[in-house]
């Protein structure tokens, strides 16, 4: 009971899959780098601090705000200044973003003081000509919409 193969069967590869494949892993890595850049303005000039180092805190989830030396800070795109009504609705979206994400998660959310304690930390990349009291300021409506974490960026080195 001897087979025989004839040697005339073609055997095709559907490369479909492949190049589908290939296509959804360049959109991705794509996105992944349009998202870094955005948390990323290379306008902002860093304040200079001899301490600074990276952070060493773990970190849930992370909200960056880039403010440039006018005191404006860029919220997708738009520049709105930091006093502005708009920046304070901007935090309140974004804190109930940080709420709905912790409860998907089943992590309790803490109450202290009648307001929410969320795990986003807030990263806060300003200008090194920016007043610190419009810092100041963005900390403290942060803070009253419930995030606790904050990091500073800075850098340990001059730029040429």
């Amino acid at each position: 009971m001897a087979r025989r193969h004839s040697g005339t069967e073609k055997v095709d590869v559907n490369l479909v899959p492949m190049i589908d494949i290939m296509f959804q892993l360049i959109a991705f890595f794509t996105m992944l780098i349009n998202m870094d850049n955005v948390n990323r303005d290379e306008r902002i000039r860093l304040p200079i601090a001899d301490l600074a180092k990276p952070t060493e805190m773990a970190v849930d989830e992370l909200l960056t705000l880039n403010v440039n030396r006018q005191g404006k800070v860029n919220l997708l795109g738009d520049l709105v200044d930091v006093e502005d009504d708009v920046f304070r609705q901007f935090m309140i979206r974004e804190a109930a973003a940080a709420q709905r994400e912790m409860k998907r998660a089943r992590r309790k959310i803490e109450v202290v003081q009648g307001r929410p304690k969320l795990w986003t930390t807030v990263m806060i990349r300003a200008d090194a000509e920016v007043e610190y009291a419009r810092v100041q300021h963005m900390i403290k409506v942060c803070q009253e919409m419930g995030f606790t974490k904050f990091a500073l960026r800075a850098t340990a080195e001059r730029a040429e």
